[in-house]
């Protein structure tokens, strides 16, 4: 098979994703995230934190893949849908694909790439995470207490810094300027540096500093495309 006809034997999609094709037919390698600024991220198996791969992509090349995935899902993509997910074969093997695109982000295309696990486990593979029965409501009842010990101390930071590592739901509520935004902003500013971060807001004031995080916009308006609903 000449060059050419290997070029033609592979999609469209496998042609704007050549440069990833070594993640992407890799089992090792459960998704593939591309942020709009360019960076790659990639979560690989039994691993806590995704990690930046040195591949980038300009913001053309990214707006150009957004738009074939999208097609490849026989979904539109536009300002009045800006979220698109589905399915798409890659070299052979199912991928589930999100798009999304303003005015649902600020700036520029966000693309994930989440492989469908294809291998099965035997009967005899089954077994518990840690090889032992954990009673999980006594475990949540102790991480409950270690809070509110910290609560009643008058221990703030120590009480968010576990709220945080814990990946509790915070809720921060106060009335306008009564520091709603600084709070979450220290919440933030907590979380792993090497966490990925999707922020949600109708206008963004949060920036965290993370390098793998995305920035979405949402209306309040129900009617709007790019509302939460």
């Amino acid at each position: 098979m000449t060059d050419q006809q290997c070029k033609n034997s592979i999609s469209y999609v496998e042609q704007y994703l050549s440069q990833l094709r070594d993640y992407l037919v890799d089992d090792n390698i459960n998704e593939v995230a591309i942020n709009p600024n360019g960076s790659i991220f990639i979560e690989e198996a039994d691993t806590v934190y995704m990690r930046e791969i040195g591949v980038t992509l300009p913001p053309q090349a990214i707006k150009r893949l957004g738009a074939q995935l999208a097609g490849e899902t026989r979904n539109t993509l536009g300002a009045l849908n800006p979220i698109v997910s589905g399915r798409v074969m890659v070299w052979g093997n199912p991928q589930r694909v999100q798009v999304v695109v303003e005015p649902a982000i600020e700036q520029g295309v966000s693309l994930s790439i989440r492989k469908y696990l294809l291998r099965t486990s035997e009967s005899a593979d089954i077994d518990y995470v840690d090889g032992r029965q954990i009673m999980v409501d006594a475990v949540r009842h102790e991480r409950h207490r270690a809070i509110a010990d910290a609560a009643k101390a008058g221990d703030l930071k120590s009480l968010f810094r576990q709220a945080v590592d814990e990946k509790f739901n915070v809720l921060i509520s106060g009335g306008t300027s009564s520091g709603k935004t600084t709070v979450a902003r220290a919440l933030l500013a907590m979380a792993n540096p090497a966490e990925r971060i999707i922020t949600i807001e109708d206008a963004q004031e949060l920036h965290p500093p993370h390098k793998n995080q995305v920035g979405l916009i949402a209306d309040r308006k129900g009617e709007s495309a790019r509302s939460p609903s």
